[in-house]
């Protein structure tokens, strides 16, 4: 038996990987337990992740604050044995060690709004073409309620085109060829969201998320935080926050959503759903 370490971004081990199958470390996990017993008894080889690139990350003040691999940040941390291993890479010359590009500012004026699609397999019915709306929300009954736009959009009807290859045309997104055929849907809700209001969300969404989940944005923002050198009470960043967005704005997502097809419904007694 062969397995590889998994460790989270303080460096503690988390899961074992053995072939294509993850495995949680978890007292309760016979799996777990099962190479648990094969290291102790020498019956099961542990080879530790093998560390080739990594990008050094800087705090807000430009200070050196740990590497970024697979898209973990690593915080300086002699105690840490995720940073061991990458400093040992690099001394042995076996690492490459990248400067950061310059990451774009969201907080610019090209970005203000983050669109979420809702594809559905039939036409929003009495509907020509587009039909834009607003719809109040609140993540809670000691919010404020705040006006989000909607749109429904019905998109031609062939079966040839590759959907998502036409919806990165659709909204002029550049990307390569998608190679993998997704049937062509019909129907389109469109949720906006402005980029100002994400923080707001953040805080108020990630209180209704399941506990996975949570425990996943948790992790993020922790380690967004140290990587930056903000405070809690400054909150995660803004590229984070649009990065995950769909992560901790399920609930947003599904709640709004429902409420414009129930509005919908109440008026066209239709539903755009087959």
């Amino acid at each position: 038996m062969e397995v590889t370490p998994n460790y989270n971004s303080e460096g503690h081990l988390i899961s074992y990987q053995q072939g294509d199958k993850f495995v949680p470390i978890a007292d309760g996990n016979q799996e777990y337990q099962m190479i648990k017993e094969a290291i102790e008894n020498g019956t099961c080889i542990v080879k530790e992740p093998i560390i080739e690139e990594v990008t050094r990350t800087y705090d807000q003040k430009k200070n050196w604050s740990g590497y970024r691999w697979r898209g973990m940040f690593v915080p300086i941390d002699e105690n840490n044995h995720l940073y061991q291993r990458i400093d040992k890479a690099i001394k042995d010359a076996t690492c490459i060690v990248n400067e950061p590009k310059e990451e774009y500012s969201a907080t610019s004026s090209k970005i203000k709004t983050i669109i979420f699609c809702i594809l559905f397999d039939q036409p929003w019915h009495r509907v020509n073409g587009c039909y834009e709306g607003n719809m109040p929300y609140r993540s809670n009954s000691n919010a404020k309620y705040v006006d989000y736009n909607f749109r429904l959009i019905n998109l031609p009807i062939n079966e040839k085109l590759n959907a998502a290859n036409f919806l990165f045309e659709y909204y002029k997104i550049a990307k390569e060829k998608f190679p993998i055929e997704i049937p062509m849907k019909i129907g389109i809700l469109e949720l906006e969201v402005p980029v100002k209001h994400l923080l707001k969300l953040f805080r108020t969404e990630k209180e209704l998320l399941e506990e996975n989940t949570a425990n996943l944005i948790e992790d993020i923002l922790k380690q967004n935080l140290r990587e930056l050198g903000r405070k809690e009470s400054e909150g995660a960043n803004i590229l984070v926050l649009i990065q995950y967005a769909k992560s901790y704005l399920e609930n947003f997502i599904m709640e709004l959503g429902n409420r414009i097809i129930e509005a919908y419904a109440g008026e066209y007694r239709e539903l755009p759903i087959g």
